[in-house]
């Protein structure tokens, strides 16, 4: 009787053992309903479902503004799962790629000008893509945040180089510093990266005559140089600087030298988990998907 009682014993354990596993298998999270965000220019909001506790993330800036053969530097990426909670509001910024001096949406910094030479106007720097846990976008608010790449400068006539295709990209915990357009002799003319802690520096012009650019700040990308209206005799306006959760420096303007923008830094929140940061990954707009 001991025995059989044992063995009744043994098989509701593993009924409810086996119960138990399957409950938990149906609850774990398999991330197959996707939902992708594409740049509009303005923000965009997500509602989290019921039942959904975790989401996982693909968040991708935005190129810097290419300018002639001059390349912007390409927007970075960061994946990774989030905690949620149903019925959370996300707030997403998805960057913009701008095609002339002008930034577009996602705190990418414009480019630098020169007077009565639009064609030679430094291109703006990439937009941030992003999570935010309120309608007021900031860093306090920031869940994830991937940078973009610096904006294109360029020497027009002879000479001159887009540097390594690394040059002027975000992304990644530190981006990479822009390039100059014609002349490292000239000075170091190019806006530097954004890092964890700080905007990159803006480039040091290599004369007098130019409206300096603008360190890089929190998302924000800084301002490309100019040229001084008063004492013009410069060739190529700076590049702005990709916007993340830290701006990347403006690159300054200069006939014999002019600087490309830096790249933007990524970020996670320190409560997300699988966190993977790519830099130089995007070429265009950038754009955001989630899977739940």
């Amino acid at each position: 009787m001991k025995i059989k009682f044992f063995s009744i014993f043994v098989l509701i354990s593993q009924l409810c053992l086996g119960q138990l596993n399957a409950e938990f298998i149906a609850m774990k999270p398999l991330y197959v309903r996707p939902v992708t965000f594409n740049y509009t220019g303005s923000m965009q909001t997500w509602t989290v479902p019921s039942e959904v506790f975790s989401i996982l993330i693909e968040a991708v800036g935005a190129q810097g503004g290419n300018n002639g053969g001059y390349i912007g530097g390409k927007g970075g990426k960061v994946n990774a799962i989030l905690k949620v909670t149903p019925g959370d509001v996300l707030y997403i910024v998805v960057g913009g790629q701008s095609t002339t001096m002008n930034a577009a949406y996602g705190f990418g910094g414009s480019g630098g000008a020169l007077v009565n030479f639009a064609a030679r106007f430094g291109r703006a720097g990439g937009g941030l893509t992003g999570i935010f846990s309120n309608a007021t976008v900031s860093q306090a608010n920031a869940l994830i945040v991937a940078a973009g790449g610096g904006g294109a400068t360029t020497y027009p006539t002879t000479g001159g180089s887009a540097g390594p295709s690394t040059y002027s990209a975000g992304g990644g915990l530190t981006g990479f510093d822009g390039y100059s357009g014609h002349n490292y002799s000239y000075g170091t003319t190019w806006g530097r990266a954004a890092t964890q802690t700080a905007g990159g520096a803006r480039g040091i012009p290599s004369d007098t005559n130019y409206i300096l650019p603008t360190a890089g700040a929190a998302l924000q990308g800084g301002t490309g140089g100019s040229s001084n209206a008063a004492t013009s005799s410069g060739w190529t306006a700076g590049g702005g600087g990709g916007g993340g959760y830290y701006g990347g420096g403006g690159g300054s303007a200069g006939g014999n030298a002019q600087g490309s923008g830096g790249g933007g830094s990524s970020y996670a929140i320190s409560s997300a988990i699988n966190v993977l940061h790519t830099a130089n990954f995007r070429s265009g707009h950038g754009y955001l998907k989630i899977n739940y």
